[in-house]
């Protein structure tokens, strides 16, 4: 195995990485959901096999993005959290109040996770070309 201090570091940075990744999805979903524009570059947007078929299925499917990145966000608060006080040695209040917290963390997470999926559901898609003549800002 590794230095403990080096193996908490990689997970920092991993977890700093996965945290961009789920900012941006957040980022995004919200640019859907406000304007019910597309989030996609030109380039992509062309190659996609479906795309959402009016611009309230763009809402929707914003909302759902913004759902999914803050489910992934708090499980790596939960996973920061976890790395970063793994050597700390407090008293037990403090251990059972950080096992609660990542504990309603994960079970928020899930929920969000759960209702993403709920949301991409109702979401109708067209195959093969835009729902709408016009080309996406970008």
């Amino acid at each position: 195995m590794g230095d403990p201090g080096s193996l908490e570091a990689w997970a920092l940075l991993t977890a700093v990485v996965a945290a961009t990744f789920g900012l941006g999805s957040v980022l995004l979903g919200l640019f859907s959901a406000l304007t019910g524009k597309d989030h996609w570059p030109k380039v992509i947007w062309r190659l996609r096999r479906r795309v959402p078929a009016s611009e309230e299925d763009r809402r929707t499917h914003g909302v759902a993005l913004m759902l999914n990145g803050a489910a992934m966000l708090m499980i790596l608060m939960g996973v920061s959290m976890t790395a970063l006080t793994a050597g700390v040695r407090d008293g037990e209040p403090l251990k059972a109040l950080r096992f609660l917290l990542t504990l309603i963390g994960l079970g928020a997470s899930i929920a969000c996770v759960l209702g993403a999926n709920a949301v991409f559901r109702r979401v109708r898609y067209l195959h093969g070309q835009a729902s709408t003549p016009e080309v996406p800002r970008i």
